[in-house]
Order: structure tokens, then C-alpha cells, then sequence
């Protein structure tokens, strides 16, 4: 990853670390991103906006990342994602995304936590955590289907 993506997010990271509406969000978010067993998923998405979210799946060697894109989030600030590092939406993936290897150490889960809040505060103008909503289940680690519907 570009060095100048990671400043920006280890910033990120601390700012938020301070903020008295993001703080303990942050932290949370952290804590989840941590202990996510392969075939994990979670969807982080506004109550009132369900296009506007979020997700991630564990795999045995990462983490997977995906934000709709502006063409779905007419609204979302494309720069924001651009300068949180996120990979830029293309034919192949047409949603922001961005893979975090395993294992991480926590200073990573920190940056990819900023990440994802910036995508939700800044990108699509989420005020605060309560205007989220947390769904999510957890795949057999073999790749079976026999899985809790969200």
C-alpha cells in the first residue's frame, strides 16, 4: 500500500481515537475487525440509506473491503475514498475495495477501521454511529453454504 495512504489513515485513526461522537465506534470497530474468524461477514449500513454501507468478509489470508460506489451513492465524495486508499471502482469491481492481509497486526486493523469510517462519516455523510446498523453472519471456514440467512 502507498505510503502516503497509510499516514493519511494512521492520522485518521487518531483523530478518531479522540472523537467524542466516533471514539468508542472506532474502538468497537477495531475490537471486531480483530476477532473476525474466516467466513466472517459484516455489513455496516445507514438505517435510512440501505445503499449506503460497508462490508467485509474474512478469509483464511485476508480481509475483503467493499464500499457501493458513487455510480450506486450518487452522493458519496469519490475523493474521500480515493484518499483513504480505497481501489478505485473498475469493470471487474465496480465497488470501492481494499484487502487487508493476515495476520494484521493492530496498528492495521486501526487503519482499516479509519478507513471504513471515512467511507461512512465523510464519504456518505454519516453524522454519527447511531445512523448505522451492524448485520452480518459467519460462513463454515470450508467454504460450505449452510450459513444463517441476515
Amino acid at each position: 500500500m502507498d505510503d502516503s495512504f497509510s499516514e493519511y489513515r494512521q492520522d485518521l485513526a487518531a483523530s478518531l481515537r479522540a472523537s467524542p461522537e466516533w471514539g468508542d465506534y472506532f474502538a468497537e470497530l477495531v475490537a471486531l475487525l480483530c476477532t473476525l474468524g474466516e467466513g466472517s461477514v459484516r455489513i455496516i449500513e445507514a438505517t435510512t440509506e440501505p445503499l449506503r454501507y460497508v462490508q467485509f468478509a474474512a478469509g483464511a489470508s485476508d480481509i475483503a473491503f467493499e464500499a457501493y460506489s458513487r455510480n450506486l451513492t450518487p452522493s458519496a465524495a469519490e475523493e474521500v475514498f480515493a484518499k483513504a486508499g480505497w481501489d478505485v471502482p473498475d469493470a471487474m469491481q465496480p465497488n470501492w475495495s481494499t484487502t487487508l492481509l493476515l495476520p494484521a497486526r493492530t496498528v492495521e486493523y486501526e487503519t482499516l477501521a479509519a478507513c471504513l469510517i471515512a467511507a461512512l462519516r465523510d464519504g456518505y455523510g454519516m453524522r454519527t454511529p447511531d445512523e448505522l446498523s451492524t448485520r452480518g453472519w459467519d460462513d463454515p471456514p470450508y467454504g460450505g453454504t449452510d450459513r444463517p440467512h441476515a
